[in-house]
């Protein structure tokens, strides 16, 4: 660090340093040309030192000089920068300039999508300690390697003395964790925003009456941040920053009181967020030591947290944000060209051993086609592959309109050989939605459908099968479901991660499909009737008034239609259909159309039919659907059978497929009144059609 008088003599003017109370008569001399007048709206690649007209402008001066950065003095709420143009701007005021509407202005300018600017707040409690923080910002030097700590990691291992893992130099502080604007739970300690630990736990009431309320029996080490020597502390945690007008006091205040410490920066969100399942602190972590200065690294954090979760970007800086840890080691972006362009892309990429935690891949693809990406199609394969313990993740973000940058960020530093990029144009989210939706409502159905078998066990000669059958699929179909839903919640469309299996929709489908064709193979043997009314409305119960439906397809006499729910599952419906002559018509789930049944009603013994069932899909994905026809409750001798008996066909997104089949009546068929019932199972929904059939005798040889 320069010396007082070494400083004085190369400026020419006193300046606040390390160490050195600041003298507002001294800085004042910083102003000496008059107050710089408002920069036009140019120049994107400046750099900005942002300020009001307060007791704070001095020092803003100062740092703009010092680091050759424009001046602009905005008025008391800032609104200059919503329409400053400039790669970054660093806003310098009293504490009180920063109210949450602020933040929320800050963090939003700072995430943008298009022309974003990297953004950072200095502020302090006192003239001194802002002194010293610009002061370090102007003429500190980088110092040797530190180690960095993972507070996500200390809750697993052997236990280990806290003191001595928070204590000594660490580089960057990463927690992923709960959190307030006065503390941070880190697991093994408690960062506070206490000046000392023992005014954090006596005497400062914060939320408690007494000591700290992350420590009720006072057995958890308290760190006060002030005391904290580290460069860095990322916190992807909830209500990190407050710097005024908070729900707790200003003094115990942990983003004042890091300005205060020694902290190079402190990023943190200013209100509650929702987990990003790591990828967040991944992301930043691996920016910071790649080198990237902190302005950028918690804009790109800004726009994985809108992108990725659909949160408001919330991450704010407090420090400068032109510094950084280092200077990157070798070549962190890379620009895949002369590859093709658009969709589908498919790219081989020589990353030329790149070793490192963030590497930067720029991909030919515009705003409007990332937008068009799915979880399905954005697929990153990393040479060589990652351990089954490595976290990490690509992320996908527009950079630009005709161009994309892909983030790769991973836990540990390691080498980059080769990344394949696999994006094509296929399916939106929202079918696997849909998808498990439909699933869930099935499940249920299947669930109530083995209660009721179960009580009526007596009666049915094929309970104890049916009851087996369904609860191996339905446990078979519970957990495939639990976890596409749980990569549902934590997948996006442009974030692939490197550690956790994620379920694409084609895989989800074909699970299902093959669960489908498993209880279409068993139904026949479980002898049911043509509907499961009275299976299933021991938990179903008949909901609203039954309603005409039109004349009945068979025989034209009034059909009526009547709906079962559940109030313990919004999306289990069922509807049936009958008529007074005909019975029971359809069974089917109420989100799905009636499949419809064609059919004769009077089958002669030695003689064929031919019958047809149609097959509509509204989903906005094909769907495979196995199908089943058997006459329900038949005697074994009754002669007749189906050509073919099951079959598995492939319905078209919005549209329908027609299944042409034959009933073969044996020469000694044997007569009477019969239902023909097809069952189709698509994502494991039971829909039923049925109809009457009369079989009749053969008719004498006619006399000689």
């Amino acid at each position: 660090m320069a010396t007082y008088e070494q400083l004085a003599r190369e400026e020419g003017d006193p300046v606040p340093v390390l160490g050195v109370r600041a003298d507002d008569e001294a800085l004042a001399l910083a102003l000496r040309d008059g107050r710089p007048p408002r920069p036009t709206q140019s120049g994107e690649g400046r750099d900005c030192v942002l300020a009001r007209e307060d007791d704070y402008l001095p020092f803003a001066a100062a740092l703009a000089r010092w680091t050759g950065r424009e001046l602009v003095i905005s008025d008391h709420d800032f609104e200059a920068l919503a329409t400053l143009r400039a790669r970054s701007a660093v806003l310098v005021a009293t504490p009180d300039a920063f109210p949450f509407t602020r933040l929320a202005q800050i963090a939003s300018v700072s995430g943008r999508m298009r022309g974003a600017c990297a953004t950072g707040i200095l502020t302090a409690r006192s003239g001194e300690a802002l002194s010293r923080r610009i002061a370090r910002i102007a003429w500190s030097a980088p110092g040797p390697a530190r180690r960095n700590v993972h507070a996500k990691t200390l809750v697993h291992g052997a236990p280990m003395d806290a003191r001595a893992h928070f204590e000594g130099p660490i580089e960057t502080l990463v927690a992923v964790t709960h959190g307030s604007s006065i503390d941070m739970d880190l697991r093994l300690g408690v960062l506070c925003g206490r000046s000392t630990s023992a005014g954090a736990a006596e005497g400062y009431p914060c939320v408690m009456e007494k000591g700290c309320k992350r420590s009720p029996k006072g057995d958890r080490l308290l760190i006060p941040i002030q005391q904290l020597d580290a460069r860095v502390v990322f916190a992807e945690s909830c209500n990190g920053i407050a710097l005024t007008g908070g729900l707790y006091a200003d003094e115990a205040s942990l983003a004042l009181s890091a300005m205060d410490g020694t902290l190079m920066a402190y990023i943190a969100t200013f209100k509650l967020v929702r987990s990003s399942q790591g990828l967040l602190a991944c992301l930043g972590s691996a920016l910071l030591e790649a080198g990237h200065d902190f302005g950028t690294v918690t804009s790109i954090v800004n726009r994985a947290q809108q992108a990725f979760i659909k949160d408001v970007p919330s991450f704010i800086l407090l420090g400068d944000p032109c510094e950084r840890l280092s200077r990157p080691q070798g070549a962190a972006r890379l620009r895949a060209e002369g590859q093709g362009t658009g969709l589908p892309l498919s790219l081989d990429i020589d990353c030329g051993g790149f070793h490192g935690r963030a590497l930067e891949i720029v991909l030919p693809l515009s705003r409007e086609q990332v937008s068009r990406l799915d979880s399905t199609t954005f697929r990153v394969e990393l040479t060589p592959m990652p351990r089954q313990d490595e976290a990490g993740f690509a992320v996908l973000l527009p950079s630009g309109d005709d161009a994309a940058s892909l983030w790769l960020c991973v836990d540990e530093a390691r080498r980059f050989d080769r990344v394949r990029v696999v994006c094509t144009a296929a399916l939106p989210p929202e079918s696997a939605r849909l998808a498990v939706t439909t699933a869930w409502s099935a499940i249920d159905t299947l669930s109530a459908l083995s209660a009721g078998v179960a009580a009526a066990a007596s009666q049915l000669p094929g309970a104890e099968g049916c009851v087996r059958d369904l609860s191996a699929i339905v446990k078979q179909a519970r957990e495939l479901t639990t976890f596409a839903e749980q990569d549902l919640q934590s997948s996006h469309p442009h974030v692939t991660s490197f550690s956790k299996l994620e379920l694409p929709l084609e895989t989800l489908l074909g699970a299902y499909s093959a669960l489908s064709a498993r209880l279409v193979s068993r139904f026949p043997d479980w002898k049911l009737s043509a509907h499961l009314a009275w299976a299933y409305n021991h938990q179903i119960s008949t909901s609203g008034d039954e309603r005409p439906c039109g004349p009945c397809t068979v025989c034209g006499t009034p059909g009526y239609e009547i709906t079962y729910s559940s109030p313990r599952s919004e999306h289990l419906r069922r509807t049936l259909i009958h008529c007074s002559r005909c019975g029971i018509l359809s069974d089917r789930p109420s989100s799905e159309r009636a499949m419809e049944l064609r059919a004769p009603t009077v089958i002669t013994a030695g003689e064929t039919a031919h019958f047809e069932w149609r097959l509509r899909n509204d989903r906005p994905f094909p769907v495979e659907v196995s199908a089943v026809a058997l006459f329900p409750h038949a005697p074994a001798q009754l002669g007749c059978r189906f050509s073919p008996e099951t079959c598995t066909v492939t319905v078209p997104q919005g549209g329908e497929v027609i299944v042409p089949g034959v009933i073969e009546a044996a020469n000694n068929a044997l007569p009477g009144h019969y239902s023909l019932m097809v069952l189709g199972s698509g994502l494991m929904a039971l829909n039923i059609a049925a109809r009457p059939l009369r079989v009749e005798p053969r008719p004498p040889p006619a006399l000689p």
